[in-house]
């Protein structure tokens, strides 16, 4: 009795984790999450692939998450109806006739990366970010999807920036950056959250396009004080400075809204690079 009674839960419980593996899987997939594997030494490949309205930006997310990387990236400004969807709610369009507003969206898009990973780092962190950060860029415009971004380095940190996108009349053309913006306000002591706003409004007013607060970790900007100030610098090398002096690591996404016309600014915290592995490593690769 005790034997069948032995069998009969050793078969529910691997009944019950086959249905939370399968589970887990599928809501995994439908969320639409990008998903990651690592083939491990001594041949590592790098490899994801990552769907939406901004994957260049989800990739870039899972390199930062990955290695740690400080990479900052920005909206190419998407005009053409071709790199738009439409997603107005039809029951606005009813309310307000003749409205010019539209919840314009990046048409969504695809990228496949495998990359070879070349490092001496016992954590396994890639020798050369920058040509790691170049490859997914190149596989992002030769998959079709809208919007051409350039690499560029400052202070160690990584900036993910649009070069070419379409114009109205669908002609690629050279666009720069919206924080090569000179801007200057004067020095005075404000917490992090009022120089973020102060930073963004000069922005706005230099350039006649609204750049907003969006997305960050509200309650560190609103306990963070600091003296800053700027002149006639270009408006990302003050937000680095800005950022760099908190003492923590930070990373934004600057996304662009074809709807209203207007930036928003999301600052995120970067993890750590990764630690080496504990333990000593036998000739397959494994550790123990």
């Amino acid at each position: 009795m005790y034997r069948n009674c032995s069998h009969f839960f050793k078969y529910v419980l691997a009944i019950a984790l086959l249905v939370i593996l399968l589970f887990s899987t599928n809501s995994f997939e439908l969320m639409g999450n990008p998903r990651v594997s690592l083939q491990g030494p001594p041949d590592q490949v790098l490899s994801f692939s990552v769907e939406g309205a901004r994957p260049l930006a989800e990739a870039i997310e899972i390199l930062v998450k990955k290695y740690g990387w400080q990479i900052t990236y920005e909206d190419a400004r998407y005009v053409h109806e071709s790199d738009l969807v439409d997603k107005t709610d039809p029951n606005y369009l009813k309310n307000n006739p003749g409205t010019t507003r539209r919840a314009l969206r990046p048409r969504p898009g695809r990228i496949d990366f495998t990359y070879p990973v070349t490092t001496k780092n016992p954590a396994g962190i890639p020798d050369n970010p920058g040509k790691v950060i170049q490859r997914l860029l190149d596989a992002h415009a030769a998959a079709g999807n809208p919007g051409i971004f350039g690499l560029k380095r400052d202070f160690g940190i990584f900036h993910v920036l649009p070069i070419q996108t379409k114009n109205s009349a669908g002609q690629m053309v050279k666009v720069s950056s919206i924080l090569d913006t000179r801007i200057s306000f004067p020095e005075e002591e404000r917490t992090g959250y009022q120089t973020l706003r102060v930073i963004c409004e000069t922005i706005s007013k230099s350039t006649g396009t609204e750049v907003t607060v969006g997305t960050i970790p509200l309650n560190f900007f609103i306990r963070y004080r600091s003296t800053e100030g700027a002149t006639n610098e270009p408006a990302r090398n003050v937000l680095v400075r800005f950022l760099s002096g908190t003492g923590a690591r930070f990373y934004w996404l600057l996304f662009y809204g074809a709807g209203w016309q207007g930036y928003a600014l999301n600052i995120q915290a970067a993890p750590d690079p990764p630690k080496p592995p504990q333990g000593k490593m036998d000739p397959t690769g494994r550790r123990y």
